[in-house]
Order: C-alpha cells, then structure tokens, then sequence
C-alpha cells in the first residue's frame, strides 16, 4: 500500500517535469 503510494507520487513528478521540459524545448 506504501510503496503503491509512493510509485503514484513518483509518477506524478515525472510527469510533471517531463511536461515542463517540453514546454521549454518548445
């Protein structure tokens, strides 16, 4: 259940900075 957590955060983060990253390449 913890780790279930913590990949979701994980996640989100990435997802966050990947978003950020191509929004700055564009």
């Amino acid at each position: 259940e913890l780790a279930e957590g913590f990949d979701q955060e994980t996640a989100a983060v990435v997802l966050a900075r990947l978003v950020s990253l191509k929004m700055e390449i564009e």
